[in-house]
């Protein structure tokens, strides 16, 4: 019998959850609606699409509209789609019951995959070839159920992946074995950290990104490159959704925060708004410091952008300049009040007859016009299209706009401030400034016919050239020289005198070995770390006995904070070592022997998972806690470990120890901090684990999760 598979459509399905024990603390006061100023934190701004939320469908013209509008909300931010490729798909009414991620495009090479259905037709290519084309960027998104995730962000990347408009893959963790419990499975940390590289390995620059209403269901810890995006609804006003959007960027801050609004269940009031994507978005934009990502669902989409067809009035033009003129090149720039595109037409007379474009829709537009003639004048028109086909042109009422470009540059740079600095038995830095970008040349030698040149074709204003290879106690002279972008080249030889300066007396001193010590101790690899009072390189000679030294670990950086990796090591040996550094003038300092001894098979290690931290008010003082969680490397706590640490930042320095429990975890009424009277806004209590110490146990701090916390007065 055959069966017939639904999508799913819940455009008017509530999904609301106020994150209680979050928004606990916060006073929901009247958040009013603002206007952006300054620099907007929005990176990046535009819809969802998905195939069930509007019909009918827009066409590409619409979708590039619509994003693009969401984007010109705060200048700078990139008009980005989070779009569907994957939708939930299954048997019968009960969309919670559904298994299947059906991917709406052929099959490759017709294969099978479990839980995984196909579409006979690429419903997607076409629209990704429009953005590809038009300045707009998107995060292919997919809905798993009990799908294979890394199998399906496979699936979907190979088939999109060279679409210069994709730049990484999502998942809604709200239907990721939501068969198995209600609004899917919680995102481990192995989760994330696998599903992240599923995506990066199709281009190291993609993204990840996990959407969910609730913060639990994110992966707790890691937090990669990935966005997390919050599409919480149901809120009974703006402050509400303010709130919870605020805290959902705390929470995964410094992750780009993304958050998609305009559901249905929140209309009765954001229709009240007077432009309800851009006025939410200010708001956030304001309330949340770090960087986020503002998203348009489309079940409500033609809401607030109507369909193309009912617009049929040609753009308003304003504000046509001209700037930046040089001798060969100018910008023009205009504003319009709807996205649009751009044209410049220009030339020396009129009508003009040169044309300069831009297809990315814009509401401030910016046309750059090169290879022009010197000391000319130039007329030009400007003309913006809609995405419904309008088109106003504005030709200055007849006259046309014009500009004169500059008479042609045959002023050479003036050279000012010709020092020598860092001067060493071997090398000497020059340094100038010029009164425009220009490029960097310096001549020198040990006599006045110079002879050597060191050069740098980046064009700047302040220059600074690196002379190495010099020999000791020796005096070089030298000219500087700078050409700039029109071939306009000056010269500074100290009006023949030419500078100079001495190197110094060459260096016999050896570095100073200090602090040497055995780091992150394994079974079979140990760090090795030292410093020294001077750059200088690192070798590690190391064996099983005592002075005899038979393998060796090298770094050739000069460094004066020396770090060395030893592998392959047997476990449960003791190696002896020495460290040597040698400085660039070849002068070498050698340690006294160390040792260590690697762990054996089945050593009991434990390391720090957990910080939580805890502000204490009473009256007017106030106090900190830590409760501290100790696991072993199985991911079980490990009771009776004595927990070693001191608190700092804005109290006083104390140091703090306790026991961990049956559970792992050192009791917060244990671990306090030093009271703070009357403590302004901002104080801050850090908590730092400085060792774990039980019987029979190692503690590996390398493999901590947390190594110190801290908790601020608000």
């Amino acid at each position: 019998m055959a069966k017939r598979l639904r999508h799913r459509v819940y455009a008017s399905i509530v999904i609301c959850l106020l994150l209680a024990t979050t928004l606990s603390s916060i006073s929901f006061s009247n958040i009013p609606v603002v206007n952006a100023s300054g620099s907007s934190t929005v990176k990046y701004a535009g819809c969802r699409q998905s195939t069930y939320g509007v019909d009918p469908f827009p066409n590409d013209n619409e979708w590039e509209r619509d994003i693009m509008t969401m984007a010109s909300y705060w200048p700078g931010s990139q008009g980005t789609g989070i779009w569907i490729v994957g939708i939930l798909a299954g048997e019968g009414q009960n969309y919670r019951q559904w298994t299947e991620c059906n991917l709406q495009f052929p099959a490759p090479d017709n294969e099978n995959y479990e839980h995984v259905i196909f579409d006979n037709t690429d419903f997607h290519e076409s629209y990704l070839d429009h953005f590809d084309t038009h300045g707009i960027k998107v995060w292919l998104q997919v809905e798993p159920g009990l799908a294979d995730v890394p199998t399906i962000i496979d699936l979907a990347l190979d088939r999109y992946e060279h679409h210069p408009c994709v730049i990484g893959c999502g998942v809604d963790v709200e239907w990721h074995k939501q068969t198995v419990q209600d609004w899917g499975i919680p995102v481990t940390d192995e989760n994330a950290e696998i599903w992240e590289n599923a995506v990066k390995s199709h281009n190291e620059n993609y993204t990840l990104f996990l959407k969910h209403f609730d913060p639990s269901w994110m992966p707790p810890n890691y937090r990669g490159d990935i966005m997390f995006v919050n599409d919480s609804q149901g809120f009974i006003n703006l402050d509400r959704m303010v709130a919870e959007f605020t805290a959902w960027a705390s929470e995964f801050y410094p992750n780009l925060a993304g958050f998609q609004y305009g559901y249905e269940r929140d209309k009765k009031w954001w229709s009240k708004l007077s432009n309800p994507p851009k006025d939410i978005g200010d708001t956030l934009d304001t309330a949340i410091s770090s960087d986020i990502a503002n998203f348009w669902v489309d079940f409500t989409l033609r809401i607030v952008f109507p369909p193309l067809g009912d617009d049929t009035t040609g753009p308003v033009i304003s504000n046509i300049a001209s700037s930046d003129i040089t001798q060969d090149s100018a910008i023009i720039t205009w504003d319009t009040d709807e996205v649009c595109d751009s044209v410049v037409y220009y030339g020396t007379t009129t009508p003009p007859g040169s044309t300069k474009s831009d297809v990315l829709k814009v509401i401030s537009h910016t046309i750059s016009l090169t290879g022009l003639s010197e000391n000319t004048t130039y007329y030009y028109k400007v003309k913006s299209t809609d995405c419904s086909g309008n088109s106003t042109v504005n030709d200055n009422n007849g006259s046309y706009y014009k500009f004169t470009t500059t008479p042609a540059d045959t002023t050479p740079p003036v050279i000012t401030n010709v020092a020598s600095s860092n001067i060493t038995y071997n090398s000497a830095t020059i340094t100038w400034n010029t009164d425009e970008l220009s490029d960097s040349v310096v001549r020198y030698g040990t006599t006045t016919a110079l002879g050597s040149t060191k050069s740098d074709n980046a064009m700047v204003t302040s220059h600074s050239i690196n002379l190495t290879n010099l020999s000791a106690s020796t005096k070089y002279y030298y000219e500087v020289q700078s050409t700039d972008a029109r071939s306009n080249t000056a010269v500074d030889d100290n009006n023949g005198s030419y500078y100079t300066f001495t190197t110094t007396e060459a260096d016999t001193t050896p570095p100073t070995i200090e602090n040497v010590d055995t780091y992150c101790i394994k079974l079979t690899t140990a760090t090795i770390l030292w410093d020294t009072d001077e750059p200088s390189d690192s070798l590690v000679k190391y064996g099983t006995s005592s002075g005899n030294y038979t393998e060796n670990k090298y770094n050739s950086a000069d460094v004066t904070s020396h770090s060395i990796g030893l592998t392959g090591l047997t476990e449960n040996t003791t190696y002896y070592y020495v460290v040597k550094s040698t400085d660039p003038s070849n002068n070498s300092s050698q340690s006294p022997e160390y040792s260590f001894t690697t762990y054996a098979s089945g050593a009991q290690v434990m390391h720090v998972v957990d910080i939580t931290m805890y502000l204490v008010t009473r009256g007017s003082k106030v106090h900190a806690q830590a409760a501290v969680t100790v696991h072993d490397a199985g991911g079980v706590g490990v009771p009776e470990a004595m927990v070693y640490g001191h608190w700092e930042g804005d109290c006083p320095f104390k140091y703090s120890s306790a026991l961990t429990d049956a559970n792992g975890v050192a009791p917060k009424y244990n671990i306090q901090s030093d009271t703070v009277s009357n403590p302004p806004s901002g104080t801050t209590f850090i908590f730092v684990v400085d060792n774990l110490v039980k019987e029979g146990w190692t503690y590996d701090p390398e493999a901590n999760v947390e190594t110190s916390d801290s908790i601020s007065v608000p």
